[in-house]
């Protein structure tokens, strides 16, 4: 998995949920990552256009979001090169501390999968398909096919959510060192002392029930 891929997500997850233009501090506060993960977060994500910098006071800069897709995958797209195809490269294992800076984010502020609107972007959907046909047959009314581009658009969307969301499953997966009994702990308790790891553990502990 890249390095600081998990900080993208959250930044464009909070981004996505929260239209307009946002200052740092606001992403900050928002994901609860640091003053320089933030940084370096927005240099590449407005490079690869998935994000767009606007001028804020003095020498700040406010973001936007854009897209979850590269400029470069929406390139390929247009070649008719699928990026999610299964020839894509594995997904990597993740690190120590990405998991650990996951966990702590959701403890403290809950979580909103993006995989759960993803499958009520489907049911919604179908859903209209039907009823423009209900419509067609019962009102008489003829499908537009700006309609049906439009439901195409947000399944697309939707796939491309979940594709992310199953990432990070495999992610976990790959993670050969989390499910070795004889390297597990000293995976996940990596880097924490006698005082941060009961802290540590009771964040830890609370995630089963931060789903919302």
């Amino acid at each position: 998995m890249p390095r600081d891929a998990y900080s993208y997500r959250m930044i464009l997850e909070f981004l996505e949920r929260s239209p307009g233009i946002h200052a740092t501090k606001e992403i900050e506060q928002a994901t609860q990552l640091s003053y320089g993960a933030v940084a370096r977060a927005m240099s590449k994500l407005t490079r690869e256009k998935r994000v767009k910098r606007r001028p804020g006071p003095g020498h700040s800069y406010r973001y936007e979001f854009l897209s979850w897709e590269t400029k470069k995958e929406k390139e390929l797209a247009l070649l008719g090169y699928n990026p999610h195809s299964s020839s894509s490269p594995p997904v990597g294992p993740i690190k120590s501390s990405d998991l650990k800076e996951l966990l702590i984010q959701w403890s403290k502020n809950g979580w909103s999968p993006r995989s759960i609107s993803s499958a009520q972007t489907l049911l919604t959907v179908l859903s209209q398909l039907h009823q423009f046909y209900w419509l067609s047959l019962n009102r008489g009314l003829e499908v537009d096919q700006s309609d049906l581009d439009h439901c195409k658009a947000k399944l697309k969307e939707a796939r491309d959510a979940a594709f992310n969301f199953a990432e990070f499953f495999d992610s976990l997966l790959n993670t050969k060192q989390l499910w070795d009994a004889g390297l597990s702990a000293a995976f996940v308790l990596d880097g924490l002392d006698d005082e941060s790891l009961p802290v540590y553990l009771e964040q830890a502990k609370s995630v089963g029930s931060v789903l919302r």
